[in-house]
């Protein structure tokens, strides 16, 4: 399919303003939610409390970057989403809204989790 002059092409998908910010998101979503996988399959295992603690030490360095990077990324997304996304998101359709909420909030227990029991205590 030939893009025409309003950019609907296949590279108009990769060349807009929100492709790579969000593709660096998704990526730190995708890293934390296999540490997380990774430190619960740990703790099933049996294995020597030494033997774990190094193992979901290791694994939890891969959800470091959703520590670091979640908030600002999630400001950059919002601020080139379209009007009408955004206006869904800031009250437009009440379960998106809710959505939203609850995502924030699970995501701000994972990082402070990440940050104050996995790396810094090393629990």
């Amino acid at each position: 399919m030939a893009a025409h002059a309003g950019g609907s092409g296949v590279w108009a998908g990769f060349f807009n303003a929100s492709f790579w910010p969000s593709l660096v998101f998704r990526t730190c979503v995708a890293s934390t939610l296999a540490a997380l996988a990774a430190c619960v399959l740990i703790n099933t295992m049996e294995l020597s409390r030494e033997q774990k603690a190094g193992l979901i030490g290791r694994a939890s360095r891969f959800a470091a970057p959703m520590a670091v990077d979640a908030g600002p990324r999630a400001v950059v997304l919002r601020g080139d989403s379209p009007r009408t996304a955004a206006r869904w998101l800031l009250g437009g359709s009440m379960p998106m809204m809710m959505f939203v909420g609850v995502a924030a909030g699970a995501s701000t227990l994972i990082g402070g989790y990440v940050i104050i029991g996995l790396i810094a205590r090393r629990l």
